[in-house]
């Protein structure tokens, strides 16, 4: 053979290895780059568990975990990482760690919510391709090649940013658990459990909340407390959205003047009404609206935030008098007090003409509304309701108003302006 040929063939032999060998370094670093994913969700979860964070706690017990056992949860995910991380035991490690996320995996299966599911089943798919990956010995298993080392590590990687991408899917807070929420031993919310209180005693009233009487027969209603206590998914309108007055026989008091104007807007299906126009709703109508209340309670002030509109309401509860002469406003102003476990609240200084449901029924500068809140156990508020207006209705008349908690989410802007497209069919 020709010399320039030998020489040819050798170093053809001796390149092969070397690009093997070249290959399977880069391929082991990548596994080792994986493996550094599981590793860290798993220490960030046991560091949570061992601190006691407020969000693992009522993370945990929402899905019927005891807060005493997040320790033991938290020294066996430890265990299983130091043998994840050692080259000897890192494949009953990642046997170990594939258990305890199959447990989390069962767990939220058993709540009936997938998206939580995403981020253990990818972080145990992604600790058995890191492990594979960097471990040779594996390789004598299920060969490399047969594989296509570069498709398997682009997979993992796709894996990897999809881990990434999770948490900001999830950071809209729509099913941040709620600290502090009793719940039975299947995780479901206790709703009569008692009452949460503040710090003086009194009863707390904090939360969010949603009409308890949801309407019925309309196609509006499709929940109730015995279906879906708490439930974000079973927000409706209550059956006194469309007539404040459904329960009492001949409706309400009605002065002379005002029963042709009601007549007339139940007739053409409210077509003036504020609310369709994107105008604000009076707090004693937002009660029975298909949308979220939050309440905040300090011990001088109680805040009510209505995601429609971004909506606002202020009780203050430090003794203040009701201004003499005020501005008319479309909530009026608010001054309670407590006696006992009743907060009583008087408010003044409405606006003329403020629908109060959707027939069109009104309060008017001259109304004094008087509320009574209750919260009777955690799950629901009770809030009486006695209108005073002598220029709209003939005598006070008194309505009682139930709402329900919900938990598990968060107020979502509604901005009925956004994209409006009702208002040019009804001219």
């Amino acid at each position: 053979m020709p010399a320039h040929l030998r020489r040819s063939t050798i170093m053809s032999a001796v390149d092969v290895p070397i690009r093997e060998s070249s290959r399977k370094r880069w391929v082991v670093w990548v596994g080792r780059v994986l493996s550094v994913w599981p590793v860290f969700v798993v220490l960030t979860s046991a560091t949570w568990k061992l601190t006691r964070s407020p969000f693992y706690v009522a993370e945990f017990t929402r899905i019927g975990w005891p807060e005493s056992a997040l320790t033991l949860l938290a020294c066996l995910q430890l265990g299983c990482i130091v043998l994840y991380v050692i080259p000897q035991t890192a494949i009953l490690g990642a046997i170990l760690l594939t258990g305890y996320l199959g447990g989390a995996i069962a767990s939220y299966t058993r709540m009936g919510e997938p998206f939580p599911v995403l981020v253990p089943l990818s972080t145990s798919v992604v600790a058995w391709l890191g492990i594979y990956l960097r471990d040779e010995r594996l390789w004598t298993l299920v060969p490399l090649r047969r594989l296509r080392s570069r498709a398997l590590v682009a997979a993992a990687l796709v894996l990897l940013g999809t881990l990434f991408a999770s948490p900001r899917l999830g950071a809209q807070w729509l099913k941040y658990p709620t600290a502090g929420v009793p719940r039975k031993a299947n995780g479901a919310v206790n709703m009569s459990a008692p009452a949460p209180r503040m710090a003086d005693g009194k009863p707390d009233l904090s939360g969010i909340w949603t009409t308890g009487e949801p309407a019925r027969g309309t196609g509006l209603g499709r929940a109730n407390d015995e279906v879906t206590p708490a439930d974000p998914s079973g927000i409706t309108a209550s059956r006194q959205m469309a007539n404040i007055g459904v329960d009492f026989p001949g409706g309400l008091p009605y002065q002379p003047w005002l029963v042709p104007i009601v007549s007339e807007r139940t007739a053409n299906l409210a077509k003036d009404d504020p609310h369709i126009k994107c105008l604000p709703d009076n707090f004693l109508r937002a009660y029975g609206l298909p949308h979220l209340l939050k309440f905040v309670q300090t011990p001088n002030l109680l805040v009510v935030l209505n995601e429609m509109n971004a909506g606002y309401r202020q009780v203050f509860t430090d003794a203040r008098l009701l201004p003499q002469d005020p501005t008319p406003s479309w909530q009026g102003y608010s001054s309670g007090r407590w006696s006992g476990d009743t907060l009583f609240v008087e408010t003044i200084g409405i606006r003329d003409d403020t629908w109060v449901d959707w027939n069109g029924s009104v309060l008017t500068t001259a109304a004094k509304v008087r509320e009574q809140f209750r919260r009777p156990d955690f799950g629901h508020l009770e809030i009486q309701v006695t209108v005073d207006d002598p220029k709209a209705y003939t005598k006070p008349w008194t309505v009682t108003l139930k709402e329900r908690i919900v938990v598990d989410t968060e107020l979502v802007d509604e901005i009925c302006l956004e994209n409006e497209q009702s208002l040019k069919h009804m001219k």
